[in-house]
């Protein structure tokens, strides 16, 4: 994902980080299937390293988009993630930050919160009706 992203970077005027990727990754991932017959009793042990963090190198690049808005899926109550969600998007130098508020398994609604860096200008919010993020029929 960061390669690819790196290859358009160029060319955009904002980028808007709809997901991030994991924060770890195997560090040496397995050739096929580990299958439970293999291991005996005990699970496997799965060493994990950090992925490379791509908003920040976004933000970091000479690349960098005018706008650079991110996104997080937090935990927590409502006003720790919005604590949270204003400090990463400072210590990302993200000009915006999506902060969700996650809790157990997703749903189609959800509150999202824009963290707001300072110097950029506040933007209006929007709040998806229930059935917006929900597939329609195709109408044939």
């Amino acid at each position: 994902m960061h390669s690819v992203l790196f290859e358009k970077l160029q060319s955009c005027d904002a980028l808007v980080m709809a997901a991030a990727v994991a924060d770890y990754r195997p560090k040496a991932p397995a050739a096929s299937k580990i299958k439970k017959e293999e291991q005996g009793a005990a699970p496997p042990t799965i060493q994990l390293e950090e992925t490379t963090d791509i908003l920040k190198a976004v933000t970091s690049s000479p690349q960098r988009p005018s706008v650079v808005i991110g996104f997080a899926a937090e935990t927590g109550d409502p006003q720790t993630v919005l604590e949270y969600g204003r400090a990463k998007a400072r210590r990302k130098n993200a000009d915006y930050l999506a902060s969700e508020r996650r809790r157990g398994e997703p749903r189609f609604w959800r509150r999202t919160e824009l963290c707001v860096c300072d110097g950029c200008p506040r933007l209006p919010c929007h709040r998806r009706r229930r059935d917006e993020g929900r597939r329609r029929p195709h109408p044939s």
